[in-house]
């Protein structure tokens, strides 16, 4: 027989006490319900337990069997993932907790006029960043530092902690403060960089010392938005800076140098404990720009003040070397001063001020040298002259009557006819090529190049392939961005934009700048060039020199488009033109005598808004015999060319062959 001992905490029996097998099963048989309670263990003679106990027994090891299979599947499935599946990521994120990789940025190039004077600088500064994945987790740590960093940079801690929330698992730098100011930087640098994710950067922002007289052809910076950081590829860390507009936004991959990569090494407290970085920065090229910057300031202080003659807020001036296409100044108003943004568009007032511009109804922000389109007016007629003398329409003696209107009939209905006035209601009497572009007879250009009568006129076709020749309608992939090519029309662009064939009278309106015909002024000054120079079409240019960083010299050389577009006697006729309209008492620019050096021109008004509106032109050259430039004005919505633009064409002339270079 077994014996059973029990030690009931409750029984005032002593322990140990020894009782029959027997006895006690009786005993358990009652008190089943208590069984547990008595802390009693039974076996029988078989080594058994009993039933109740044997079930709940054998339940135990497979409970516990199958929890250990579940760890240990759980186990070796974490490190699969780690190993395999994610092994990529958490190769990163085991990098990112030891090396912080940032970019410290390269100085940008500066960039000079073609005297040497300094267009864009470079003025050093520092900014504080942030490593958000480094910043201390701990809370009260976190808020203590938060706190430190607001007071030391003057910044509310509420935007500190938008930072750190929006970047939380950046392991690159967040800069929170740009230009830090002396007296916090020096507590910085002792105190916090490279500490607990806080980093002192080295940069620098742009410098335009010209401002407004220059903001349309530089431009400015702006950090990288998220569409141009991929876009890049790869090839800009975050919060870059790059160029938005201007030679800073064509030139940049010239200007902007490459970036030094800085590793730093922290432990897991994200204290610095090396510093693993490449070689210094290399510095991006120097630019020198065919733009003479004094030049640049008179001429945008005379187109200002033709505006206000005019009563008007907008216009154009260009100054263009015709020898090789180097463009001395080009205006463009109103302006804005580009050193709003030297920084980038950042906080409320740079905000602010942007959506000023943008929201000007004087499109402040819009270069209308190459992105605005005008009708051109009667500037035109120097390339409907070429054109015309050219395909032996009339020769350079040829007479034609030049009455004040001309009358087409309708065709189909006799009732009906299309008149096409002249600006001068009287007439201009019989005329020559050379008193037609003197006097800019409208009825003249009208008749050889739309025809009339028994003349059989040059028409919109033969005229289109001139208009190409000479830039017209082309894009001249100038170093600028937003460059617009204008319109050049005929009967297909007719058809497939309006639905309507070409007319007869849509040539006459061509034939003298009007109609559906637009250019920028960039376009009617290289034009100009063209008549100017004797036939060669030179792209127009604004980079004059590229000094790379080890200090090698590359000049840019003139780039000849088209050559001999018409023979020496035509462009020698049409300048003869443009010089009696100077010289000719009934000359449109009699204005332009008196100057100290022979000049020629051309005026233009030309019509706009339902010909209720004209804007003012006037091109010119100079001197006559030998030219050294040209000279383009648009007065927009100026009114008559005479009036308005050529008084700033002359004082430019005036003022550049008085001693200028």
């Amino acid at each position: 027989m077994l014996i059973a001992f029990y030690d009931h905490p409750m029984s005032d029996k002593p322990l140990g006490n020894i009782v029959s097998l027997d006895q006690e099963l009786s005993i358990q048989r009652n008190r089943k319900a208590e069984q547990w309670q008595d802390g009693i263990y039974l076996v029988d003679e078989a080594g058994g337990l009993p039933d109740n106990q044997l079930s709940l027994a054998a339940k135990l090891p497979w409970f516990f069997y199958s929890l250990i299979l579940l760890v240990a599947f759980a186990f070796f499935f974490r490190i699969y993932e780690i190993q395999f599946a994610k092994a990529e990521l958490y190769q990163q994120l085991s990098y990112g907790n030891h090396t912080r990789v940032f970019y410290e940025r390269a100085v940008r190039g500066v960039v000079y006029d073609r005297q040497g004077q300094i267009l864009v600088q470079n003025i050093p500064r520092n900014d504080l960043a942030i490593v958000p994945a480094d910043f201390p987790r701990e809370t009260l740590r976190r808020a203590e530092l938060i706190k430190e960093l607001a007071a030391l940079l003057v910044l509310e801690e509420n935007f500190i902690q938008q930072q750190l929330q929006e970047f939380a698992y950046v392991f690159q730098p967040v800069v929170i403060k740009e230009d830090i100011a002396h007296d916090a930087l020096l507590t910085l640098k002792s105190s916090y960089d490279g500490k607990e994710g806080v980093i002192v950067l080295e940069n620098f922002y742009r410098q335009y010392p010209f401002g407004a007289d220059l903001s349309h052809v530089l431009g400015y910076l702006g950090k990288i938005s998220e569409a141009e950081l991929a876009q890049a590829g790869g090839s800009y860390p975050r919060q870059s800076y790059l160029g938005k507009t201007g030679i800073e936004l064509s030139l940049e991959q010239s200007l902007r140098g490459e970036d030094r990569e800085r590793r730093l090494l922290v432990n897991a407290r994200g204290k610095l404990a090396s510093d693993d970085s490449t070689a210094s920065v290399t510095k991006g090229s120097d630019l020198g720009l065919t733009i003479d910057a004094s030049l640049q300031s008179y001429v945008s202080r005379q187109l200002a003040a033709g505006l206000q003659r005019a009563g008007v807020k907008a216009g154009v001036a260009i100054v263009l070397n015709p020898r090789n296409g180097e463009i001395l100044s080009l205006v463009s108003l109103p302006s804005y001063d580009n050193n709003l943004f030297a920084g980038g568009i950042v906080g409320e007032k740079a905000v602010k001020q942007y959506q000023s511009l943008i929201q000007d109804p004087n499109k402040p922000l819009l270069n209308r040298a190459i992105a605005g389109l005008y009708p051109p007016g009667s500037v035109f007629k120097l390339v409907s002259a070429t054109g015309v003398l050219t395909e032996n329409v009339v020769g350079p003696s040829d007479r034609i009557n030049s009455p004040g209107q001309i009358v087409l009939p309708h065709g189909f209905d006799e009732k009906i006819e299309f008149i096409f006035p002249d600006w001068k209601a009287a007439g201009h009497g019989r005329l020559n090529i050379v008193g037609a572009l003197a006097e800019s007879s409208d009825t003249y250009f009208y008749q050889v190049v739309g025809g009339y009568k028994e003349i059989v006129g040059l028409g919109i076709d033969r005229l289109a392939d001139y208009a190409a020749q000479f830039g017209v309608g082309q894009s001249f992939a100038l170093e600028l961005p937003g460059e617009n090519p204008g319109i050049f029309p005929n009967n297909d662009w007719k058809l497939e934009r309006l639905g309507e064939r070409w007319y007869q009278g849509d040539t006459y309106h061509v034939a003298i700048g009007q109609g559906y015909l637009l250019v920028n002024p960039l376009q009617v000054a290289v034009f100009t060039s063209v008549v100017a120079n004797g036939g060669n079409l030179y792209r127009p240019h604004l980079v004059k020199s590229v000094v790379t960083p080890a200090g090698e010299r590359k000049d840019v050389q003139a780039e000849l488009l088209q050559t001999d577009i018409a023979p020496d006697w035509v462009f020698e006729t049409v300048r003869k033109g443009m010089r009696a309209a100077v010289t000719a008492d009934t000359g449109t620019a009699k204005g332009l005598r008196g100057l100290a050096v022979t000049a020629a021109g051309k005026t233009g008004t030309a019509q706009y808004s339902n010909n209720e509106k004209e804007h003012a032109w006037f091109t010119a050259f100079a001197p006559y015999d030998n030219p050294e430039i040209v000279v383009t004005v648009l007065v927009e919505g100026g009114g008559e060319g005479s009036a308005a633009a050529l008084p700033v064409a002359k004082d430019i002339i005036a003022h550049y062959f008085g001693g200028h270079l």
